[in-house]
């Protein structure tokens, strides 16, 4: 009787449904990562280049984009220079009763004038060291431009119109940018042309 136990039991364990193997998740996680493929080398290095590909057209970009608004930034500073200096002599110019130089039918980069009413009496402009100049009176010359650019021409020309019997005085002020050592050097100017009556 013991025997037939012992194969009943035994039967009994050869149609027993399989258990369940229970895992940790450390086991999972080395049952999935075994499963997974590694990139091969050819993939790696297209991908390589891709990335250098992107990284050299972002580089490119990005250095044109600073470039460019290094132009025009310096392209509106070189307008605002000039047009800053033709309205300092457009002032003077204006009411001005007497213009002492340049005298009628010649030219210089020196204009010399006495405005009606005005207690600073004469007003000089010049032209010294690329630079626009402006004296009051008796005092210092004072300086219209800052040193980012150069006035490299200003030129005052004083006819008169028997006609009217009017003084003109024709104004040409060439302004151009002054580049930094480390700079890139990019041509940036403006010529302004103006004429006054007196």
């Amino acid at each position: 009787m013991n025997q037939e136990l012992r194969l009943e039991s035994r039967g009994a364990k050869k149609h027993a449904s399989p258990q369940p193997l229970a895992l940790g998740t450390d086991a999972c996680f080395l049952l999935l990562a075994s499963t997974r493929h590694a990139f091969t080398l050819v993939e790696s290095l297209v991908y390589s280049a891709l990335l250098a590909f992107f990284i050299g057209a972002a580089f490119i970009v990005t250095t044109q984009v600073l470039e460019n608004a290094r132009k025009d930034r310096s392209k509106l500073e070189v307008s605002e220079e000039a047009e800053f200096i033709m309205k300092k002599i457009e002032w003077a110019l204006i009411d001005a009763s007497t213009t002492t130089i340049p005298m009628a039918g010649t030219s210089s980069s020196t204009l010399k004038v006495l405005k009606y009413g005005f207690a600073e009496n004469p007003l000089e402009f010049r032209l010294q060291d690329e630079s626009v100049e402006l004296k009051r009176s008796t005092g210092a010359f004072t300086r219209l431009n800052n040193t980012r650019v150069k006035v490299t021409g200003l030129t005052f020309e004083h006819t008169r119109d028997d006609t009217n019997e009017q003084s003109l005085v024709d104004v040409t002020l060439t302004v151009e940018n002054k580049p930094e050592e480390e700079e890139t050097i990019f041509e940036a100017s403006t010529t302004l042309q103006s004429t006054f009556r007196i």
